[in-house]
């Protein structure tokens, strides 16, 4: 089995995510004031380097953001003289002493999102890799471009009919809720 791919950091030029490029993931909602323009900063529970990043959601990547340094809130005082950026409402510090604020700057929305592997869980942080690639071919991009082709090129195979009992076979993972 081939080792996962590690998380890097894209540069601000690229225009499609590369395997192994950083993926945050997002709620529908925040992800929306993200693309929109009206979200300029997330609220989370960690630091993280600055740099840019992927937006994730869904099982797509929907654009590309920079990641400024993270700011450690220390009051509920200054969650609400920052909800103007981060939108989000509390009567308290969504994580204690480990809120942090990240600022999000040079937003890039892409034409159209690219599917990718999205891991079930609460996971902030993803490595990208496409949605068919398969784990025993190898990495990287000659193979997920392997995987792709051959799967286009596959013939289809006729439905089968199962019992209602039956639990269904579990398909090759593909994007589902963006938190769960």
């Amino acid at each position: 089995m081939s080792p996962k791919p590690r998380q890097q950091i894209p540069s601000s030029e690229q225009l499609l995510p590369q395997l192994g490029d950083r993926v945050l993931r997002f709620q529908r909602h925040w992800l929306d004031l993200v693309l929109a323009g009206t979200k300029t900063a997330e609220i989370r529970r960690d630091r993280t380097s600055s740099g840019c990043a992927w937006m994730g959601c869904s099982g797509r990547v929907w654009g590309r953001i920079h990641i400024g340094d993270a700011a450690r809130l220390s009051s509920l005082e200054e969650l609400r003289a920052t909800h103007g950026q981060h939108r989000v409402e509390a009567t308290e510090l969504p994580y204690g002493a480990r809120t942090y604020l990240w600022p999000l700057s040079g937003l890039y929305i892409l034409p159209e999102p690219v599917p990718f592997y999205n891991r079930p869980g609460p996971v902030t942080w993803l490595p990208f890799v496409p949605p068919l690639q398969d784990v025993h071919a190898g990495s990287g991009p000659a193979a997920a471009g392997r995987c792709q082709s051959e799967a286009a090129s596959a013939p289809s195979e006729p439905r089968r009919l199962r019992s209602r009992s039956a639990p269904a076979p579990r398909q090759f993972p593909r994007g589902g809720s963006c938190m769960t």
